[in-house]
């Protein structure tokens, strides 16, 4: 796929049908402006999204939720306001999740707590209120 070509995305072979699926996308630092497109939802083989150190905002899409293979989750260091959407604690395979150095507001959702596989959770340096959700504290690792 022409995709495959572009700088700073990766892709693999899946399986004997699906030739060159975009698995990796790591845009950190690349000087991007504006929103994260909902149709980055659609890039379902998708195992990590770097896009940290750059000015992206204002919201994190909801879509990001239907990245279901999704183990890296890299949006520090942007302009990200609101809320972590709540449909983000769904992604079962994320066990890297950096939210760091934004502007986002509200609590850590309480679905997060599903994240049973996670090992980096980065929230500081942003507006967030409430308490840590009780059981996010006997996650693994």
């Amino acid at each position: 796929a022409d995709e495959c070509e572009w700088v700073d995305v990766i892709c693999e072979d899946t399986n004997e049908v699906d030739e060159g699926v975009v698995t990796n996308v790591v845009i950190a630092e690349n000087g991007l402006e504006g929103e994260v497109p909902p149709e980055m939802g659609m890039l379902t083989n998708l195992v990590q999204l770097s896009m940290w150190g750059n000015d992206l905002g204002p919201t994190i899409p909801t879509e990001l939720a239907l990245l279901t293979r999704l183990e890296s989750l890299e949006l520090d260091l942007n302009n990200f306001i609101g809320r972590i959407p709540s449909e983000m604690g769904q992604l079962s395979e994320l066990s890297v999740a950096h939210f760091s150095s934004n502007e986002l507001e509200g609590a850590i959702p309480d679905t997060f707590v599903n994240l049973q596989g996670a090992t980096e959770l980065y929230f500081q340096e942003n507006l967030l209120t409430g308490v840590v959700p009780e059981g996010m504290c006997n996650l693994p690792s």
